[in-house]
């Protein structure tokens, strides 16, 4: 589905469109994110995964026989990861 996040690495993730999606979704709410308390990160983590599930997005791990949905944990911590990378890009860039 074209909401769906995958997890990984390589050209495929990248340019999946939900994985485009999210990664736009995250630059919107870059300054409030990196401005905000643990608490206030924590809560915009949680309201960008509702956000995602409730357009029917789910996320999506690479295993031996094909994708499988990731838990909420995992999902919270590549939401996370991706707001990490996107600063430290910016700083490089």
């Amino acid at each position: 589905q074209p909401t769906d996040i995958l997890l990984g690495r390589g050209e495929k993730v990248q340019t999946c469109p939900g994985n485009i999606s999210l990664r736009r979704r995250l630059e919107i709410q870059r300054s409030a994110y990196d401005n905000g308390s643990k608490a206030e990160r924590s809560l915009l983590i949680d309201l960008t995964l509702q956000s995602v599930k409730g357009a029917g997005g789910r996320f999506l791990q690479h295993g031996k026989n094909g994708y499988y949905e990731v838990d909420d944990d995992v999902a919270r911590k590549k939401i996370s990861h991706d707001w990490r990378n996107l600063r430290r890009n910016n700083k490089e860039g």
